[in-house]
Formats: C-alpha cells, structure tokens, sequence
C-alpha cells in the first residue's frame, strides 16, 4: 500500500511517514500539489488543509478513486462539506495520534478491498444467474411463499433480480445444514429467509419446518408441487434449458442433447453417443418436433445457381 503525504511542515509529514514506514506502508512527502499531480496514483493521499502550491479541491477530485484524508487544523465545516462532495473520504484535525490516524486508514483500506471483493462476486453472480427471470412480485406483499421451478437456477435468478431492484437483503438458509433450525428461530420478523433443499426432508419434517415459519416472511423453493396454506408461485424455465445440477427424465435429456449439438455435430456422432442409430435418432426427432435446418455451403450454392 503506497501513501502519499501532501505537507509543508517537514518535521511533522517526517514523524507521520516513520510510523506508517514501520506499520509496513510505502510512504513519499511532498510539499506541493503541483508536484504530487504530476506523479502516479498513489492508493491513499494525506492532504494537509494548509499546503501551498495549487488547489486543494482539485486535488480531490483528480484522486477521489484513491483514498483522500485531510489533515485539517481547525474543524471549518463548509470547506469540510465542499471536501466531502468533491471525492474527499475522511479527515483528521491536529494535532492527532498516529495510531488514530493509522486505524482511520485501515478503516478505508477494509472498505476498499470489500467494495473490490463485492463488485468481483456481482460479477460472478450476474454470470452465473445470467438467465433472465420476467416476475413481478414484491416480496413484502407476497410473502410468505412457496416457489416452485424445474430449475432452481431461476428461482435464485429472481431473488438476485429482486434484491438488486429494491435493495432488500434476503437471508439464505440451506436446510442441508444442521444449524438450519436455529437460524430460522433466530431469524427476525421483518427478514426475509430463503430456503432451499427440502427435499433432505421427510413428511413429518416438512410439517415441523412449517411450523418454524409461522409468523416469519420467507421464500420456500422446491422443484415438486408441495402441499401447504401458502401462496405458491411457479416458475417454468425458458425452453426447458438442463442447469447440469438438475435431474431430467431420460426423454427431456435426448431431447436436450438433440437440441443442443444438432449443428455442433453430425447426427452419426450424437446418435453414438446417445447409444441408438441414426434412425432412431430421426424417428425422435419427429417425435420432439425438432427440425435441423440444412445450412451447409454446398446447398447455399445451389440455390444461388437455381
């Protein structure tokens, strides 16, 4: 982590750098702006309120990416105000503590690194859950409820969809976990609980899990009807798309592969790997309704010479 300390007052920048030297940060003084906006970017600026030599808000909004904190000598909260819109993070008044200085960078470093963290798992989740969910349910008005989908993909689709569009934090509860139980008697009235994977329950359990929820806002999905007093909403995924998780019938799997590498591979390689002949093969997809549209060159010629 490299630090940039903008301070006229050598002695005082110097004491700063040695303590944040030995706390195992790169450290660089300047007494000017116009020196430190020529340089690169540094990932934290420690700017002095009474350095000479440009402008500080400028300053500010040049590097209001990295982490900026005035070192201020009096508490003026109009310039602090104006500081803080233009990109500035913290400030500190003198004369402080270094270590009270050390844990406000710290504090900043944290936030950072989770503000990247959280941005590289959003864009895991976007990919993964890339399959779009057209609903349009609150959840404060419909749940409780009992989701029900082919693919439980799509059911973690739309909560990913309604968590980003009303910012509503949603409580996983994997009931394959031994904790489950607790978590939900814990869980508060105004949090909304997700649960996935009854099917590790019996008939008996079910009911008992039912009556944990009594009172309690949550989502229950499931990819088989289930008998229950809540509002079920189902789910159908688009073009009956395998999730590689999901346990298809033997008809919906070939019918899938059929679909899937009918122009990828020719109907010798499928129908071998699907362990039947090439009639066969044509006779299911006859059955499926499942044209191959013939698009080779030679055929493209043809035409073009008729």
């Amino acid at each position: 982590m490299k630090i940039t300390i903008i301070e006229n007052e050598m002695y005082f920048a110097q004491s700063i750098a040695d303590k944040l030297s030995r706390c195992g940060f790169k450290v660089e003084i300047f007494s000017s702006i116009k020196d430190v906006m020529l340089g690169n970017n540094k990932d934290i600026y420690l700017l002095s309120s009474n350095i000479l030599g440009g402008n500080i808000n400028t300053l500010i909004k040049k590097f209001q990416k990295q982490i900026v904190i005035l070192m201020l000598n009096n508490q003026n909260n109009n310039f602090i105000q104006k500081a803080f819109s233009n990109g500035m993070n913290d400030y500190i008044i003198k004369p402080f503590h270094p270590d009270e200085l050390i844990n406000k960078i710290k504090h900043h470093q944290e936030f950072n690194d989770l503000k990247v963290a959280l941005s590289s798992y959003k864009s895991y989740l976007n990919y993964s859950f890339k399959d779009k969910v057209q609903v349009d349910v609150d959840l404060n008005n419909f749940t409780p409820l009992v989701i029900e989908s082919d693919a439980s993909n799509y059911i973690d689709t739309w909560l990913l969809e309604h968590h980003e569009a009303y910012g509503q934090l949603v409580n996983f509860i994997p009931i394959m976990q031994g904790e489950w139980k607790q978590a939900i008697k814990e869980a508060k009235h105004t949090d909304i609980l997700y649960l996935k994977n009854k099917h590790y329950l019996n008939a008996k359990e079910i009911k008992g899990l039912f009556k944990l929820l009594q009172g309690k806002k949550f989502i229950l999905s499931t990819s088989v009807p289930i008998e229950s007093e809540y509002k079920t909403l189902k789910i159908d995924s688009e073009n009956n798309k395998y999730q590689g998780y999901e346990i298809m019938t033997i008809e919906k799997y070939v019918q899938y592969i059929i679909l899937q590498y009918q122009y990828k591979h020719p109907d010798t390689v499928i129908s071998k790997k699907l362990g039947f002949s090439r009639k066969s093969l044509h006779k299911r997809r006859i059955k499926y309704n499942i044209y191959k549209v013939k698009t080779s060159i030679s055929n493209y010629v043809e035409e073009k010479s008729e």
